[in-house]
């Protein structure tokens, strides 16, 4: 499947926080198995823009890992995940619900995280679905009409 460059760095940033990831020769398997059409060179290119690290997990084994943002807020990558993958935006009491394209969820609920919110409590992500859990329903209410906002400043129209 061809995917543009923010849907592969949505799954790229999906695929190396949910598997145990250790060389671009099996971030490339993966993404293969995922239907994604990469080479070595774009991959290379990936992660050097995404800032993807090498980390060792607590057995001390080699692993990729994502640099999270700082508290200055998102990096430039994480918003464009995030633009690309997002259909509908909707709150129900404090929650709010993020629709995605399908397999984008974990690489578009990295920009929420970066957000660094008080107000939120916490984001799951499944495959096409980020559950934000909001202090208020007001809270949600107002989470929501940002990233809208965020998308209409970038010439993004999706679903409320």
């Amino acid at each position: 499947m061809r995917m543009n460059k923010s849907q592969r760095q949505a799954l790229i940033i999906s695929i190396i926080e949910s598997k145990k990831i250790s060389t671009q020769e099996e971030l490339v398997a993966a993404l293969t198995e995922a239907g994604a059409e990469v080479t070595q060179a774009t991959i290379s290119r990936d992660v050097r823009e995404l800032n993807i690290v090498k980390s060792s997990d607590i057995n001390g084994h080699s692993r990729y890992a994502t640099m999270r943002s700082t508290k200055m807020g998102p990096d430039r990558s994480l918003l464009n995940v995030f633009l690309e993958a997002t259909i509908a935006i909707r709150t129900g009491k404090n929650f709010v619900v993020v629709k995605t394209i399908p397999g984008l969820a974990s690489g578009s609920a990295a920009l929420i995280d970066a957000f660094h919110n008080e107000e939120v409590l916490g984001c799951v992500a499944g495959d096409d679905t980020i559950f934000i859990a909001c202090q208020s329903d007001e809270a949600a209410e107002e989470l929501a009409e940002k990233l809208r906002d965020l998308q209409n400043q970038h010439g993004r129209h999706i679903e409320a």
